[in-house]
């Protein structure tokens, strides 16, 4: 088997590479008078070692993209076929032989969607370098699953997420996070989650229970500071305070040192 890969083919972005080799084989057959191709897909399966299944998606995709189209001939006029034919689209056909011509000659970007724009750029090289950028935000973000869906993502929209994309989001996003409530890589990726506010839970105080305290005659609760032990009256909705002279927490009991209740600090001075 012997077909060429022209140029204006080999750059469109839009085929695959088994869709470029098979338009290119069909397209050696497109100069002759009909300008028909006949063979079946058991046949081309042969040619390019795939299954006819395979080879049946391949042409399904080139129709979809509006660069063949098929025709059939039926056995007396009944629903059994006959032979299929597989058509090269001219107008697409020219589309891609004019774009090209219109890049290399420095031309402009007013090609036709779909056409070659550019010689892609997704060498080995330029994987690589993506592929390490990759591993660095990975390795910074809190869940480690669905990597290699994630990494094809990033290597095809490698332009766009690292133009916009905040590495130091996913550090601090999600440090109070429970994982599994914690976004996917992929998903995380495809919303634009770095675009998210971060919003810092704010700590729930303890619940005060009012049976610890002791009660004044007063009517004021006994609250005893947390930092100097000194005990002042409180009222109610204030015991979930600081304290009035340390600006501390507020215990319902004195704190005990070694098994013994800590002495009550005197600010009464003694003559001697």
């Amino acid at each position: 088997m012997h077909f060429v890969v022209h140029d204006y083919i080999m750059f469109n972005d839009e085929l695959t590479l088994q869709e470029k080799c098979l338009f290119s084989y069909v397209e050696g057959f497109h100069d002759n008078q009909e300008k028909t191709f006949y063979a079946s897909n058991k046949h081309l399966s042969k040619l390019f070692n795939v299954t006819p299944r395979r080879i049946s998606g391949i042409i399904s995709s080139l129709v979809n993209k509006g660069y063949v189209t098929l025709g059939y001939d039926y056995v007396n006029k009944s629903k059994e076929i006959k032979n299929r034919f597989i058509y090269i689209n001219d107008f697409r056909l020219n589309q891609m032989k004019l774009s090209i011509e219109t890049n290399f000659k420095g031309g402009g970007e007013e090609s036709f969607v779909g056409v070659v724009k550019e010689p892609s750029t997704n060498n080995k090289v330029d994987i690589a370098k993506k592929r390490k950028e990759f591993d660095l935000w990975y390795l910074n973000y809190p869940r480690k699953t669905g990597k290699a869906p994630a990494l094809d993502y990033w290597i095809k929209n490698y332009d766009s997420i690292i133009k916009e994309i905040n590495t130091g989001h996913c550090k601090t996003a999600y440090l109070e996070t429970e994982k599994q409530f914690i976004p996917h890589p992929l998903t995380y990726l495809k919303q634009k989650r770095w675009e998210d506010e971060i919003i810092k839970r704010v700590n729930k105080k303890e619940r005060i229970n009012l049976k610890d305290y002791s009660m004044s005659t007063t009517g004021h609760y006994i609250g005893y500071c947390d930092k100097c032990d000194e005990s002042a009256f409180y009222k109610q909705w204030d015991l979930d305070k600081e304290s009035n002279c340390c600006t501390a927490k507020i215990n319902a009991k004195k704190k005990v040192n070694n098994g013994t209740r800590v002495k009550r600090q005197s600010y009464i001075q003694q003559n001697y």
